[in-house]
């Protein structure tokens, strides 16, 4: 299992539709750049601890979770993308690289009036 976390802002506080929408778009993103199905890739937003609106924004905690089970392992395919998640969680660029591809999704701009969410880092747990 390997945890990705990061804190995203909104112009405005998401509601439970938006909210769903926005993992989803994280959970498409994510396992296309990372060459992994959709079915092993778990995304979920939380509003920030803080919930207080800062400088015109709202933070959610995102946590993104990707899980293999252990029958599945012996798909070569997947063996492949675990590697490539290898080098993904490994790599401070390729992080930052992921980063970019989750904030300039279309469904997430759409979400945020047209503009990228902000994002604090992503990082590997």
């Amino acid at each position: 299992m390997v945890t990705l976390n990061m804190q995203m802002t909104f112009a405005d506080e998401l509601d439970t539709d938006g909210v769903a929408t926005a993992s989803g778009a994280i959970e498409a993103t994510v396992a296309e750049e990372s060459g992994i199905d959709e079915e092993y890739v778990t995304a979920t937003m939380t509003l920030a601890d803080d919930q207080r609106r800062h400088l015109l924004s709202i933070s959610y905690d995102v946590s993104i979770v990707i899980t293999f089970q252990a029958e599945d392992l012996a798909d070569d395919t997947l063996l492949a993308a675990i590697g490539t998640l290898e080098e993904l969680v490994g790599s401070d660029a390729s992080l930052e690289e992921l980063t970019a591809a989750i904030t300039s999704d279309d469904t997430l701009k759409e979400l945020n009036g047209g503009d990228e969410p902000g994002v604090t880092s992503l990082q590997a747990t």
